[in-house]
């Protein structure tokens, strides 16, 4: 998979992982004043692999950086996705040392995209409640490389997610009725349909269907007084593959 696709799903894995440190009795100690999401810890323990995700903010309170540093076998590495708003207050623009990617929008919505120095394209369709129902995303020669379709449940969560491409499956969901703090950060920005597939709770249970197989992924939560996850724990088919912390 290339350059876009990899660093997008590495993010949105990262969102499945979403957790933090404590339980209720520390939530005055581990929140700040305006209750955004500041850092994560995520930790996997059958690849010896830690990940730390740091989130800064702009003056006016939006998403600004985040920084994401590895620790594993292979020694560690440092890393920082950086955002750029137009007039609109919309992120237009994602830039990290390696890649960048600019959208533009019709109407409010995002219709299509350009990487660099991928040279990839992506084109985005809409369903009548502005729910994004089909991304396609075309190689440099303008050929179809992938394209993931939704479906939605009537909270606005992601219900099943198809991946077309050289390798298709099929993702199907199910949720909690509690905060993802995610959402929160990008609940307003275009950007958090189509990069990080951003939905309003957080999910319990993933199962992945590809040709006559499935693998199921379960998630644990301990929530605090805002009803947001302070912690979490990952199985995939009943074995512990992932735990994650993070803090307000």
């Amino acid at each position: 998979m290339k350059i876009l696709s990899m660093k997008r799903l590495f993010f949105i894995a990262i969102l499945f992982l979403i957790a933090a440190c404590s339980s209720d009795d520390s939530d005055s100690s581990n929140n700040n004043s305006n209750g955004n999401l500041t850092r994560m810890e995520v930790h996997l323990p059958t690849i010896e692999t830690n990940y730390n995700l740091d989130f800064e903010y702009d003056s006016f309170g939006r998403i600004k950086t985040i920084y994401s540093q590895t620790n594993s076998s292979f020694g560690e590495s440092n890393n920082s996705e950086n955002f750029t708003y137009n007039s609109e207050g919309q992120i237009w623009k994602i830039s990290k040392s390696n890649f960048n990617i600019e959208y533009a929008f019709s109407n409010g919505l995002i219709e299509s995209s350009f990487s660099s120095p991928s040279m990839y394209t992506g084109l985005y369709f809409y369903n009548d409640l502005e729910q994004l129902e089909r991304q396609e995303i075309y190689d440099e020669n303008g050929d179809l490389d992938y394209e993931i379709n939704y479906l939605y449940d009537g909270e606005g969560n992601i219900m099943e997610r198809q991946f077309i491409g050289s390798s298709s499956y099929v993702h199907t969901y199910e949720y909690d009725d509690n905060n993802n703090p995610f959402f929160r950060i990008f609940q307003n920005q275009e950007i958090g349909k189509i990069y990080y597939e951003v939905t309003p709770n957080n999910i319990l249970s993933k199962t992945r269907s590809q040709n006559t197989s499935s693998t199921v992924y379960t998630y644990e939560y301990d929530y605090n007084s805002s009803s947001f996850p302070m912690s979490n724990t990952e199985h995939q088919d009943g074995s512990l593959v992932g735990r994650t912390n993070y803090f307000y």
